[in-house]
């Protein structure tokens, strides 16, 4: 039987995630300029703003240059992802407060979770060794505190209302604040035993 390396197989396994981190962002996009494509070939009953149009226009460059970044493992595919996930629901957030209908809050929370989840892994010490991450991109870790609030409302959106979502996203925000400094309160302790 043939003995693993451990630290040679732990190294790939960020990298490997990368790769699907890249592809997510290839399917997203093309899937993304697919339905625009379909409603303006009148496919799909629908109608684009010119703002619509310009959010298409830029996600899709952000999204293909964030695959095509993150598949390199160029340090620059890192920068723009970290700055691409936020930057794809400002818009997104705005439109579906002004056009919203039971539903979307939880199907629009799904994908964000998802985006959460990647940025969260972006963040991870062997990613950011792995992209060679200096300090000032690592200030952008304080996003994931409002796109978590986002993604908590807009999953509670249909079920407890309006109130009751802001209520809710309320709750969770205070919670992630009291365990963040329960943790750095946790992590300064072990640091003064030494």
């Amino acid at each position: 039987m043939a003995r693993h390396d451990l630290s040679t197989n732990t190294d790939s396994i960020p990298a490997r995630w990368i790769r699907l981190i890249a592809l997510w962002s290839l399917i997203t996009t093309v899937l993304n300029l697919l339905f625009y494509g379909l409603v303006e070939l009148s496919w799909v009953q629908g109608s684009f703003s010119t703002s619509d149009h310009v959010d298409v226009f830029l996600n899709s460059i952000l999204g293909f240059l964030t695959f095509f970044g993150l598949w390199r493992q160029a340090p620059w595919g890192w920068k723009i992802a970290v700055v691409a996930i936020p930057f794809s629901w400002i818009y997104g957030i705005y439109t579906l407060s002004l056009n919203y209908q039971e539903g979307m809050g939880v199907i629009a929370s799904t994908f964000l979770w998802i985006d959460i989840a990647i940025f969260i892994f972006l963040f991870q010490p062997p990613v950011l060794k792995l992209f060679q991450v200096v300090s000032f991109w690592l200030t952008l870790e304080w996003i994931k505190y409002p796109l978590l609030v986002t993604a908590v409302f807009l999953m509670f959106l249909d079920i407890a209302g309006n109130r009751g979502a802001v209520a809710i996203a309320f709750v969770v925000f205070v919670a992630m604040m009291v365990w963040k400094q329960y943790k750095s309160a946790d992590s300064n302790d072990s640091e003064d035993s030494d």
